[in-house]
């Protein structure tokens, strides 16, 4: 989706091997489902290396394992060519919302179970699969309310219409940086640098050592299966 991860990490590749292929890499945004509508896009195209896929673990592997009917099959529709980030996510709120960590997120949620909205990329995504972790490692129940995008889950959080959302550093930083979001922790493993100010989510004072503290998004380019060798 424009403005996403995805969408700025395309970006990034789209002009790096434009330039020693002489040719323009059109950038084609297919949100929705948590990434699976264009991954499922790129499943039906040719197998001639002309069309790439920047996908992330979930379209990948955590919704072909949730969905039953699956249209495409990522060990046999995609060939990855190699990883390109390993991106934290950063966790954060509204403003408005009386809470300056974890903790006391955490706090709140228990007591007042099913009230707190949190918005995500959708059903399967890894900011998804994130808080329902941290749901249950916390022992707390939050609404999910999914999205086409991060980004679009993200003007929904500045605007107060949901309290809650994590997501990569891309999309968030800038938003808490400036104000418009109140950063509580980033999400990441013990390899991985955390911002300047925010507190690591791997830490026993934010209640939050469980396997989605250390959560990533990975996004190999992936072509067409079976496409000429690149």
């Amino acid at each position: 989706m424009p403005g996403g991860g995805s969408d700025f990490i395309a970006r990034l590749v789209a002009q790096k091997i434009s330039e020693p292929l002489g040719r323009q890499v059109i950038i084609d945004n297919r949100p929705g489902a948590g990434g699976a509508i264009g991954t499922e896009h790129v499943a039906r195209q040719p197998a001639d290396g002309y069309t790439l896929l920047i996908n992330s673990a979930g379209p990948n592997g955590i919704i072909p394992a949730m969905t039953a009917k699956n249209s495409y099959d990522p060990l046999k529709h995609f060939e990855a060519i190699t990883q390109i980030v390993n991106m934290p996510f950063l966790l954060v709120v509204h403003p408005s919302l009386p809470v300056k960590n974890v903790r006391e997120l955490i706090a709140l949620a228990r007591a007042n179970p099913g009230q707190l909205n949190y918005g995500s990329a959708g059903h399967g995504s890894t900011n998804h699969l994130v808080n329902v972790q941290l749901g249950l490692a916390a022992n707390i129940s939050m609404t999910h309310v999914p999205y086409k995008g991060v980004a679009a889950a993200m003007t929904d959080v500045i605007a107060g219409n949901i309290q809650i959302m994590s997501g990569d550093l891309v999309t968030i930083l800038p938003q808490a940086k400036n104000g418009k979001v109140r950063a509580l922790a980033v999400t990441r493993s013990n390899a991985q640098r955390s911002p300047p100010t925010y507190p690591p989510s791997p830490n026993p004072a934010c209640l939050a050592t469980t396997p989605a503290a250390g959560s990533a998004r990975w996004r190999p380019p992936t072509p067409r299966a079976r496409s000429p060798s690149v």
